[in-house]
C-alpha cells in the first residue's frame, strides 16, 4: 500500500466505535438497496394545483404546471393564500382584489394553452389550514409552488430559506410537490431530463415511479447516487482497507444495483437511462451533476418522519431550479 493510500485516522472516534458504526451502516444500507430490484409503480396524476401570488414573478411555476398538466393530461387549479395573521385588516380588501386579478391572469393563460382549468381560488386565513382545505377541495394530487413564495425580497445565497407555504408543503403534506425557482427559464429540453437521486438509505423508492412518469415517452433518466467520502473513510478505518479499495468496492456494488433498476426502467418504455455513481461530498457532487445535466431532480421525502427532509434533500430544494419531492407512503 502506498503512503498516499494509507487510511488516515479518524481522531474523533475509537476503533471500537468505528467498527460499531460500520456494522450499523452495513445493516442499514444493504436492505435499503434491495428496493432497487423492484419494478417501480408509475403514478397517475389527474389534478394539479399551482400556488402563486404574482403572475409575472411566478410565471415559471405556471409554465411548469402547464407542462406537467400536458404530461399527465391533468386538470389545473390556481390558488393563492393570504395570511391574515400577518396582514393588517385595513389592507386586506385591496390585497384580496389584487391577488384575485393575479390568479385570474394565470387562469386565462392556462386556458389559452389548451389545458382544462378546474378552478381559481384566493383563500384568506391561517395559511396551513387554508392550504390543507384547498388541497382537499380541489382534490389535488400534485402541487407546484414557487420556491420563495411569500418573500418580498429573495434572501442572499448564504441565508436561503423557503417561503412559508413551500415549507409547509414539503415538510407536512404527504403529496408530491414540485418546487420551482423563480425567474429561471425552463425549456422543453429541461423537462425531458430527469435525474433520480438514489441515496441508499430509503426503505422505498417512490421517486423512481415519478421519475419514469416525468420522462415518458421520449425523455432521458439519470440514476444518480453519491457515496459519501466520509462514509468511505469510516469503512476504510473500520475494515483496515485502503480508501481507494473501499471506494472502488462501494462504487462497483452500487453500479450493479443501479443497473438492475435501469433495466426495469427500460422495460417500462424509457430507453435512454444513464447510471452515474460518484464519490465525494453529497451536496457538492449532486450540484455538480445538476449543473452538467440540467433538468428536473426527483428525490424522496423522508420515509417515516414526513416533517423531515434530511440535510442533503433540504439543501437540494433550496439550491436547485426544479425539484420534485415524491411522497413515500
Amino acid at each position: 500500500m502506498s503512503e498516499e493510500e494509507k487510511t488516515p485516522k479518524l481522531k474523533s472516534k475509537t476503533r471500537e466505535e468505528l467498527i460499531e458504526k460500520f456494522m450499523e451502516e452495513v445493516s442499514r444500507v444493504k436492505p435499503a438497496f434491495e428496493v432497487l430490484k423492484v419494478v417501480p409503480t408509475i403514478p397517475e396524476i389527474h389534478r394539479i394545483m399551482i400556488i402563486i401570488s404574482d403572475f409575472e414573478k411566478h410565471n415559471n411555476a405556471i409554465l411548469t404546471g402547464e407542462f406537467l398538466a400536458k404530461k399527465f393530461n391533468a386538470e389545473i387549479s390556481v390558488i393563492s393564500l393570504i395570511d391574515t395573521v400577518r396582514e393588517r385588516p385595513e389592507d386586506l380588501p385591496e390585497l384580496v382584489e389584487r391577488t384575485k386579478n393575479e390568479v385570474h391572469r394565470a387562469a386565462k393563460h392556462i386556458v389559452v394553452e389548451g389545458i382544462s382549468l378546474s378552478g381559481e381560488v384566493v383563500k384568506e386565513g391561517i395559511v396551513s389550514e387554508k392550504l390543507a382545505e384547498a388541497i382537499k377541495e380541489e382534490k389535488a394530487e400534485l402541487v407546484v409552488v414557487p420556491k420563495h413564495y411569500g418573500e418580498v425580497v429573495p434572501p442572499k445565497e448564504e441565508e436561503i430559506r423557503l417561503g412559508m407555504v413551500t415549507e409547509h408543503l414539503i415538510w407536512r403534506m404527504q403529496l408530491p410537490v414540485m418546487v420551482v425557482e423563480e425567474g429561471v427559464e425552463a425549456s422543453g429540453e429541461t423537462f425531458n431530463k430527469v435525474i433520480i437521486l438514489i441515496k441508499g438509505t430509503e426503505k422505498k423508492l417512490d421517486n423512481l415511479g415519478y421519475g419514469v412518469a416525468l420522462a415518458k415517452p421520449d425523455g432521458k433518466i439519470y440514476l444518480l447516487s453519491v457515496i459519501d467520502a466520509e462514509e468511505v473513510q469510516l469503512r476504510a478505518e473500520a475494515s483496515g482497507k485502503s480508501i481507494t479499495n473501499v471506494a472502488d468496492e462501494l462504487r462497483k456494488s452500487r453500479e450493479e444495483l443501479l443497473a438492475v433498476a435501469a433495466k426495469n426502467i427500460r422495460n417500462l418504455g424509457i430507453k435512454d437511462v444513464e447510471i452515474r455513481v460518484k464519490v465525494g461530498s453529497p451536496v457538492e457532487e449532486i450540484l455538480r451533476e445538476l449543473k452538467d445535466i440540467g433538468g428536473i431532480i426527483v428525490i424522496n421525502k423522508a420515509a417515516e418522519e414526513i416533517d423531515k427532509l434530511g440535510r442533503v434533500a433540504e439543501y437540494i430544494v433550496k439550491k436547485c431550479n426544479l425539484v420534485l419531492l415524491a411522497p413515500t407512503k
